[in-house]
């Protein structure tokens, strides 16, 4: 009888056990940002949204704007069609017309992907289906009435970057994030030598406006200088995206 009570007794702790183990995982795992490095302001409220693969992002009201907080990392269109992933050396990169994504450096750490989100070519943002429902990629209209809102280009690059030295280089010059765009230096995929470069310097950003047939308009900001500068690339690089609300 002994041995029966303290059987049963074992059995229903490790049912406990195995409870508290579920909910745990389930807690910690119910919020994406809970599991990210990224430094948003503390003084700000952030609202939140969600993409078609169910990833949470903050997003920030700047003047009549509301961006996200954080670099796009879905890999899949908002119809649910899957984005094709490509790793820096492949063939198909310099003659696909299909929008891509990548991750820097080719990574699968999701704590990075989290973090720094994904690379994506211009072509992913020109088939109008790479924001979330409710969103879309900001036109370079739409970017430059945010540099607006911040002073213009020589100062809106310190009030959007995230503060710190814990993803952008020193001296990560005049970073107040006092905007709450929080831009993450997660550099880029370069075409000419099929690598990635300025990981941790340059945060750069896609806009939705071409500029010729290969080239299209972007937004850059670096670990150096307080400004924003703009520029136009080849499509087939791999750039950040945030997205702006419909």
């Amino acid at each position: 009888m002994l041995f029966r009570k303290n059987y049963l007794f074992l059995l229903s702790l490790v049912a406990l056990t195995i409870v508290s183990i579920s909910s745990c995982t389930k807690d910690e795992d119910s919020d994406d940002h809970d599991n990210s490095s990224i430094i948003f302001n503390p003084n700000l409220s952030y609202g939140t949204m969600t993409d078609v693969e169910g990833n949470t992002y903050k997003t920030i009201q700047i003047g009549n704007q509301t961006w996200m907080a954080e670099n796009l990392r879905t890999t899949k269109y908002n119809d649910g069609s899957n984005i094709h992933r490509l790793i820096a050396d492949s063939a198909w990169y310099y003659t696909s017309t299909e929008g891509l994504f990548y991750t820097y450096n080719d990574t699968y750490n999701t704590d990075t992907i989290r973090t720094m989100g994904m690379l994506y070519t211009w072509d992913a943002v020109n088939t109008n289906n790479l924001a979330p429902a409710g969103w879309h990629v900001p036109t370079q209209a739409e970017w430059d009435t945010l540099m607006d809102n911040l002073g213009g280009l020589n100062t809106a690059g310190g009030k959007m970057k995230e503060t710190g030295f814990t993803h952008w280089s020193d001296p990560n010059t005049d970073a107040t994030n006092e905007s709450g765009f929080t831009a993450l230096p997660a550099g880029r995929m370069y075409l000419v030598s099929s690598s990635y470069t300025h990981y941790s310097f340059s945060a750069l950003y896609w806009s939705a406006t071409s500029f010729s047939a290969g080239e299209a308009v972007f937004y850059g900001l670096g670990h150096e200088y307080g400004a924003v500068s703009v520029g136009h690339s080849q499509k087939k690089y791999g750039y950040s995206v945030r997205c702006i609300k419909n």
